[in-house]
């Protein structure tokens, strides 16, 4: 909303100025050609644009947050499904944008990202997510690492701020989607650093993983990527893993640390239900990869979708008695 609202200002007050040049310079070399020009027609000033807009926009955007920060606190199941989701794209797209001017002072540093994850955090407050966090030692123990996840929810990156937000201990570059890019998320996560692939295209999506990883230890940081490759909306499984992520590990000799999340018991998609409820974030001890080489890829994919899976099957059957 503000970014159209600011494109549809700044492209109206340019019509309203070469209104009001072309008219100027009509009526001096024309001054009897005989039409005849309104005066409100090229006042700039009584543009709707440049004073109603902006005042609506002082009551709009507060009373937006607002109801969207009460939504989901309504009895309704319905209306607070699709409340929380509304309230989450909302009122993450205000923080971006609110964070952006300071984002510029140090565009695309990873330290931008330890920002907006503290003030992420309160997103999953308003709309009921609690992050449970097990093994944080395991993360806090390497500046330099691969951290891989499973992918189930657009929700997911909440849980990667707040596990970003608590790592004390270095920097965390994300791999994300190239439509991504196209939210003001994605434009905050550029500005954080973050790296977009296109999924359609395997080798450019490879050339990026490639020069983000290769460069982790000189930056000493994390590389937090999805090796599913998408999100996986059923329940209590996991898709088999894109084979990209691990070539990188193996390549730049850095260890790979899995975090599982745990599945999104409070949340039914069929039947529209979205209540309060806690998910878990377990980090698995790291797997090294110093010393493997490129034909050792394949048993790592296997070795680390394996101890996932199982410490997903874990999860699940926890959660499945809070049902």
């Amino acid at each position: 909303v503000l970014h159209r609202t600011y494109t549809y200002l700044l492209q109206g007050s340019r019509r309203q100025l070469v209104r009001h040049q072309f008219s100027s310079r009509l009526q001096e070399d024309q001054p009897n050609s005989g039409i005849y020009i309104h005066p409100k027609r090229t006042n700039l000033h009584s543009c709707p644009s440049t004073m109603w807009i902006w005042l609506l926009l002082g009551i709009f955007i507060p009373a937006v947050i607002g109801i969207s920060i009460l939504l989901p606190h309504y009895t309704s199941n319905r209306v607070r499904y699709y409340a929380c989701f509304v309230c989450y794209a909302i009122n993450t797209s205000f923080i971006c944008y609110i964070l952006m001017p300071l984002f510029l002072l140090r565009p695309k540093s990873l330290a931008n990202l330890k920002i907006l994850s503290k003030y992420g955090q309160h997103v999953s407050e308003v709309i009921g997510i609690t992050w449970m966090v097990r093994n944080k030692r395991i993360l806090e123990k390497q500046n330099v690492a691969m951290i891989l996840s499973n992918h189930q929810s657009s929700l997911d990156i909440l849980g990667t701020m707040h596990l970003v937000a608590m790592d004390e201990t270095g920097l965390v570059e994300v791999i994300a989607k190239k439509e991504l890019f196209r939210t003001p998320l994605g434009h905050a996560l550029w500005m954080c650093g973050s790296t977009f692939i296109d999924r359609s295209n395997p080798e450019s999506s490879m050339a990026a993983l490639r020069m983000s990883s290769k460069t982790l230890r000189r930056r000493k940081a994390k590389l937090w990527v999805y090796p599913e490759g998408t999100r996986n909306e059923a329940w209590g499984t996991m898709l088999p893993f894109k084979k990209g992520a691990f070539i990188c590990a193996i390549e730049a000799q850095v260890p790979i640390i899995p975090v599982v999340f745990s599945p999104y018991y409070y949340i039914n998609k069929s039947n529209k239900n979205f209540d309060k409820g806690t998910s878990i974030l377990s980090v698995l001890e790291e797997v090294p990869t110093e010393g493997l080489q490129m034909k050792d890829v394949n048993d790592l994919t296997k070795r680390v979708y394996d101890l996932m899976l199982a410490e997903f099957e874990k999860l699940k059957e926890e959660v499945e008695r809070e049902l």
